[in-house]
């Protein structure tokens, strides 16, 4: 998880959250590949001393936005988790 989310999460009960990266349709869609090393992010590195280091995320690609795959299953995974919550509240009335 981000380091800025942990502070605003711990607020939310566990019910309400989805961990998208623990998702087992999305889990192994991060794990890096032996070709997933060139991650420039488009940036603009001209005149820079560190031009051709790349920065590195460890075993997972946590770039969740860039995926059409993740996205679904995290869309998926989110409306799962409301209409459950949904379900539940109007079962209670």
């Amino acid at each position: 998880m981000e380091a800025f989310m942990e502070k605003s999460v711990k607020n939310i009960p566990n019910a309400k959250q989805v961990t998208i990266a623990q998702l087992n349709d999305v889990k192994p869609l991060l794990m890096k590949g032996a070709d997933d090393d060139d991650d420039d992010h488009g940036h603009n590195d001209a005149g820079s001393e560190k031009s051709d280091e790349h920065h590195h995320h460890g075993d997972y690609n946590m770039h969740l936005w860039l995926s059409p795959e993740i996205a679904r299953a995290s869309a998926v995974a989110i409306h799962e988790k409301i209409s459950g919550t949904y379900a539940a509240k109007s079962s209670q009335t």
